[in-house]
């Protein structure tokens, strides 16, 4: 096994171990025997318009990307641009962030635009992506901050110095340690391989740089609110699924939102699986939701996305295949 797929397994294991982690954490906290049966009798008849919503969410997507690519000089077609950001997304949840790597190829080889350049469009949608979580996090702060306060102390630094506290001190301080050379080794990795690709370097900045070159500002930023508007939508309509929480409110289900898609931001597998339970469960629960419903529900809106996500790379995947026969047998 060479070094590359070697420390590739090894990020793997540590991402999955993290979520996994993470899931069983929250799962021993509640009854999920009793969480099933909530779920059971809960009404679904939101289950079609969310998935209409989400498809219009991967649309946006597209569209705001295609902006990128033409203003790079590589105009794609929307097509090719949703099998691949379909693939992509099926991808992530096996392996963390190389969706976006995996887009890029098949942009590629269906568009015959340079890798390089798709992924660095690619990864300027990620820091769009990350400036507008700022900016929506720096709103919840604004809208919700003595509560968000409690939320922070009570859920995650309560339990943490309680956990550390169970060990020696010193042990926490080699985990931290342990982490953060982890980090810098496989960013050092990245650099040293990215600086013997000089030409490629180049051609990925270049994509990067392709928002400067954007001649309809407007509607980037019009695609960008629209993807957000499309994650409240699914995550507000989903409350309705039990009377317990449908009266909570759209500026709640902001809150849940904006707190979940920071779980679903982290490199872990399934989605932030576990970590997107750990944190929308007690947001719910700040709103009135009785602790056994926060959970259902988080399991709900986690696992409706991510069989969507995967229905729809299945169908990508089987259409480009079939594509591909087509055309050989052509």
């Amino acid at each position: 096994m060479s070094g590359q797929k070697k420390y590739g397994w090894l990020q793997t294991v540590l991402f999955l171990a993290t979520g996994v982690g993470f899931f069983y954490f929250v799962a021993q906290k509640f009854d999920l025997i009793a969480s099933i049966q909530i779920i059971k009798r809960g009404i679904y008849y939101n289950a079609i318009p969310v998935a209409l919503i989400s498809f219009m969410s991967y649309w946006f997507r597209v569209q705001r990307w295609r902006l990128l690519m033409k203003a790079g000089g590589y105009p794609a077609s929307f097509g090719n641009g949703l099998l691949a950001l379909s693939i992509g997304y099926t991808v992530n949840y096996a392996l963390p962030r190389f969706g976006e790597v995996t887009r890029s190829f098949i942009v590629k080889r269906s568009e015959g635009t340079p890798f390089e350049l798709t992924l660095g469009a690619v990864v300027m949608e990620r820091l769009v992506d990350i400036m507008a979580l700022f900016v929506v996090c720096v709103v919840v702060l604004l809208l919700q901050f003595q509560l968000l306060l409690g939320f922070i102390q009570l859920e995650i630094l309560s339990p943490l110095s309680a956990k550390l506290s169970e060990y020696p001190s010193t042990w926490g301080l080699w985990i931290v340690v342990f982490i953060v050379m982890v980090g810098l080794f496989f960013s050092f990795r990245k650099a040293r391989q990215a600086a013997k690709l000089n030409h490629v370097f180049h051609s990925f900045i270049k994509g990067l740089l392709s928002i400067k070159k954007i001649e309809q500002g407007w509607l980037f930023v019009l695609y960008t609110t629209g993807i957000w508007a499309c994650y409240f939508s699914m995550t507000y309509l989903w409350t309705f699924s039990f009377p317990e929480s449908a009266c909570i409110g759209p500026l709640a289900a902001f809150v849940v939102m904006v707190l979940g898609t920071i779980g679903r931001s982290l490199p872990v597998q399934g989605g932030g699986m576990g970590v997107y339970h750990s944190i929308v469960t007690p947001a719910f629960m700040l709103y009135g939701v009785n602790e056994q419903v926060a959970f259902a529900l988080a399991i709900i809106i986690h696992g409706a996305q991510a069989v969507f996500s995967c229905i729809m790379g299945l169908i990508s995947y089987m259409w480009m295949t079939i594509v591909a026969v087509n055309q050989k047998l052509g």
